[in-house]
C-alpha cells in the first residue's frame, strides 16, 4: 500500500503499486476510512495479494484480507 488519500467530502482511497513482468502498475480502490492493527491509516506500508488480468495487467483488485470490509468500490469479477 503506498497512500491513503481523502478524494471528495465524505470519500477516501488506497492507492497501491504492484509489478508485471518487471513493469511497475498503479491501482486505486475506494474505501471508508480504518486503521490497521498498526495503527496506520489505511494500512499504508503493509502488502496485500494483488490480482491482474493476464491480458492487460492495469486491470487490478487488491485483497485487503480481513480489512476488505472497509472497501467502496464495487469489483465485477468474470
Amino acid at each position: 500500500m503506498i497512500e491513503f488519500y481523502h478524494s471528495t467530502r465524505a470519500r477516501y482511497g488506497l492507492k497501491y503499486r504492484y509489478w508485471v513482468d518487471d513493469k511497475e502498475y498503479i491501482g486505486s480502490t475506494g474505501v471508508s476510512p480504518f486503521k490497521c492493527d498498526n495503527g496506520k491509516k489505511g494500512c499504508v506500508g503493509k502488502e496485500f495479494p494483488v490480482y491482474y488480468s493476464s491480458e492487460n495487467p492495469q486491470y487490478s483488485r487488491i485483497d485487503l484480507g480481513k480489512y476488505e470490509k472497509y472497501k467502496t468500490t464495487v469489483e465485477f469479477v468474470k
